[in-house]
């Protein structure tokens, strides 16, 4: 079965400087010619510096499967630990007008602390910086070439055709939306409790606009996706990356199968967009034009947020 051609220009391989010429101008004396797709002399086998480089092409991260656990696990360690500080800090200073006293004893107090938005992304925000620079040191200290972060992670803008992921994204929300009105969706979900006032509206819309889609691509396409697919393959790697990205989201949807099953979808394409287009980046802009259009209609239907119970 043909796929569709990528979308975007071949990758550079970063070749030696006394190879790189040879590269533009072909081998002299051996009359091959450097081919247009792989950047690589045409008839060169699968041996020597130019094999080695033929494979860097497919996924072949510089990390392992393990390595993403630890990143898990890592992240896991990181909540658990600002849980009870985050409780002491606001509760001891009564911000917002909370009481350490109240938030130990009264159960309905603690559930409206954690659902307060000013309080949440906060505490999100720093334990995303942290596992980010986690990342960062990770990749540096696996990476077997020097080369940057984003460079290991196949970021490649895709230049004067990045609208058309934005709008990809646009469609997909669309698409999903439409089946979603013809599933049994619960009337109410547990991420609604976000949505409590304009200011939350806002800050959710900020957040799941500017920072979700980068981190989650990051871990979920960037690191997952390539550790996966090198020992398993592309298919099995792209449904296998798309599980625990529905799963992450199941609170805020009560499990409940209907939107759990679009979820993946969105999952699925976002892996086939990664995979497809051997980049990071068209898969964070089909992200953020995905989320851009959910919060869109929300902002459309809800009045600019100033009725939010029609949600």
């Amino acid at each position: 079965m043909s796929t569709p051609l990528n979308p975007l220009p071949p990758e550079q391989l970063e070749l030696p400087q006394e190879l790189a010429p040879q590269q533009t101008m072909g081998i002299p004396g051996t009359g091959l010619q450097p081919d247009l797709q792989s950047g690589l002399p045409s008839g060169v086998g699968s041996g020597g510096f130019f094999g080695a480089a033929a494979r860097a092409r497919r996924e072949d991260p510089a990390w392992t499967i393990w390595d993403v656990l630890l990143l898990v696990v890592i992240f896991v360690v990181m909540t658990f630990i600002a849980i009870p500080i985050t409780e002491v800090v606001v509760g001891a200073s009564h911000l917002f007008g909370y009481s350490l006293n109240q938030i130990l004893h009264n159960r309905k107090e603690l559930d409206r602390f954690w659902s307060d938005l000013r309080i949440i992304l906060p505490v999100q925000l720093l334990i995303y910086a942290f596992l980010l620079f986690v990342m960062v040191r990770l990749v540096r200290a696996r990476a077997r070439v020097e080369q940057g972060f984003f460079v290991n992670l196949r970021w490649r803008w895709p230049r004067d055709i990045w609208p058309g992921f934005l709008l990809g994204g646009t469609i997909l929300a669309i698409a999903v939306q439409w089946i979603s009105a013809r599933l049994p969706v619960p009337p109410s979900l547990p991420i609604e409790q976000y949505f409590q006032t304009p200011t939350y509206a806002y800050l959710m819309a900020g957040f799941g606009i500017l920072v979700a889609p980068f981190i989650e691509e990051l871990f979920f396409r960037g690191f997952l996706y390539p550790a996966l697919a090198r020992p398993l393959g592309v298919a099995a790697a792209v449904v296998l990356t798309s599980v625990p990205f529905t799963l992450m989201h199941g609170l805020q949807l009560s499990f409940a199968w209907a939107p759990m099953l679009m979820l993946l979808i969105v999952g699925v394409a976002l892996g086939l967009v990664r995979a497809r287009t051997k980049s990071l980046a068209p898969s964070v802009l089909v992200h953020i034009g995905y989320n851009t259009t959910i919060f869109a209609m929300i902002f459309i239907d809800t009045g600019g947020f100033r009725h939010l119970e029609k949600m």
